[in-house]
């Protein structure tokens, strides 16, 4: 049975024949292949969509009297309710059934965004920070909790945060520079270098799962660029450039996702820079 496997795998993990994570990794596979598994599914959507109408409950009846709470109600809200988040998926993670590691996945990704929330909120309205300097701080947080949640739960929501938290307080530390005066150069800049970092540690297998890696850089380094067709007359090649990089690359490691997202890119930019060129 399945809950003999079970303790047949931890008791692996006692023995140091394997380690947690590979024990997580046994105990989801097999239990997506027990019958039932289909069912296990429905069931997990059906939470999820009445979770989510809970939430527009509570939003809508919270929402009247919002400004009524003041600071301190808010963020106080704000803070129960992710420090809430963390602990629940915390409390999850003993027991690593696959619906239960979606869910922490779900409810970790919910809680860095409301901490990020909540310290730019107490940067604000406490600290007195201003502008460009509350965006900074909190995306910081963000990024930083976002970092630790990875690392302790090395999932593709995980990793989707990481990368969303990363472009961000990239976005923000250029912005309190007072780089965007001069457009969007800076920032298109900087994140093809991110994407490009994404790469490098996906191609290493640092950053796994490996496939999300692959992912989330072709996106970086191929959005990277539309901010460097307009203000440069060389963005568009620079882009067509990148997608047949990737392409190459692809070849070379064998990678059915970098072929696909450069395929994809020369499409798109190709005819871009046809056009520019030729009108």
């Amino acid at each position: 049975t399945m809950a003999t496997s079970t303790a047949h795998v931890f008791d692996w993990v006692a023995e140091g024949i394997i380690d947690d994570t590979q024990a997580r990794a046994i105990i989801a596979h097999e239990q997506q292949r027990a019958p039932g598994s289909r069912t296990s599914f429905v069931v997990e959507a059906l939470i999820y969509l009445g979770a989510a109408l809970a939430v527009l409950a509570v939003t809508a009846i919270v929402g009247d009297s919002w400004r009524e709470l003041g600071t301190a109600g808010q963020l106080a809200v704000i803070g129960v309710v992710g420090s809430a988040f963390l602990v629940i998926g915390a409390a999850l993670r003993r027991r690593p059934t696959p619906v239960l590691t979606r869910l922490t996945s779900v409810l970790w990704a919910l809680a860095t965004g409301l901490i990020a929330g909540w310290v730019g909120m107490f940067s604000d309205r406490v600290a007195g920070l201003e502008g460009a300097e509350v965006l900074v701080v909190a995306a910081f947080a963000g990024f930083v909790v976002a970092l630790v949640l990875y690392g302790l739960s090395q999932r593709v929501l995980q990793q989707v945060v990481l990368a969303i938290a990363t472009c961000g307080l990239t976005a923000a530390i250029l912005d309190l520079l007072g780089l965007f005066e001069h457009g969007v150069t800076a920032l298109g800049l900087t994140w093809w270098c991110v994407g490009v970092v994404w790469l490098i540690l996906a191609t290493m297998g640092r950053i796994p799962p490996r496939a999300t890696a692959f992912v989330l850089a072709c996106v970086v380094i191929l959005l990277a660029p539309a901010f460097l067709i307009e203000p440069f007359s060389w963005g568009e090649f620079f882009a067509v450039g990148c997608a047949i990089g990737l392409i190459v690359l692809g070849v070379f490691l064998r990678q059915l996702i970098l072929l696909a997202f450069g395929g994809i890119g020369v499409f798109i930019y190709v005819p871009v820079a046809l056009f520019s060129t030729f009108g």
